[in-house]
């Protein structure tokens, strides 16, 4: 193979794999809340991500859904 060739692979690797990345979901970073309780805030969590899953929305949604449930995020 060219490494004109190889280059234009490596970089479509890299763009792509760098596209995944940026779609993939994270977990909002909370910073205090309603709550203390573990088991409360992974359901709560658990809601919003299934929430936001089945929706369709600009910008976060499960950290938009979070602080309706009264959590501080980051």
């Amino acid at each position: 193979m060219p490494t004109r060739y190889r280059t234009l692979t490596v970089v479509a690797i890299i763009a792509a794999c760098a596209a995944l990345t940026a779609c993939a979901p994270r977990s909002p970073q909370v910073v205090g809340g309603q709550t203390t309780d573990p088991a409360q805030y992974n359901r709560d969590l658990a809601a919003c991500q299934q929430q936001a899953a089945s929706s369709f929305s600009f910008g976060n949604a499960v950290t938009d859904c979070m602080r309706a449930h009264g959590y501080k995020v980051m």
